[in-house]
């Protein structure tokens, strides 16, 4: 597959999206309420490491900077805690939002996504 700057950026804004909505607990009650068949919480805690973040992928490496690598790598290893604590997730949201766990979550994808840049690195 050839790495084109399109596919670059879209990585760029899954990313970005992903963060955002892990980062917001309004999105997340908001995709709560659009999709009452899901198991919302545990699509939630599965997002980033099913879907997002692909960090031995090279056209995902080649999306970010080194520091924005470290940063991604760092929010992984913040989520991947998390889900040891949380262990089985709630089914409602309202009590994934509520523990100590998720919400270091949401801070740091916050965190995170404020510092990754908007454009794909030269």
């Amino acid at each position: 597959m050839e790495i084109t700057q399109t596919l670059l950026e879209c990585i760029r804004e899954n990313v970005r999206d992903t963060l955002s909505l892990l980062s917001d607990a309004e999105a997340q009650r908001q995709y709560d309420w659009d999709t009452p068949h899901d198991d919302v919480p545990r699509e939630l805690i599965s997002v980033w490491s099913d879907a997002t973040y692909i960090p031995h992928n090279l056209a995902f490496e080649r999306a970010f900077t080194a520091a924005e690598l470290a940063d991604l790598a760092m929010f992984d290893n913040t989520i991947r805690a998390a889900v040891e604590q949380i262990g089985e997730p709630p089914h409602a949201l309202k009590a994934l939002q509520a523990h100590e766990a998720w919400q270091t979550v949401m801070r740091s994808a916050g965190t995170t996504c404020k510092r990754l840049r908007k454009t794909v690195p030269e």
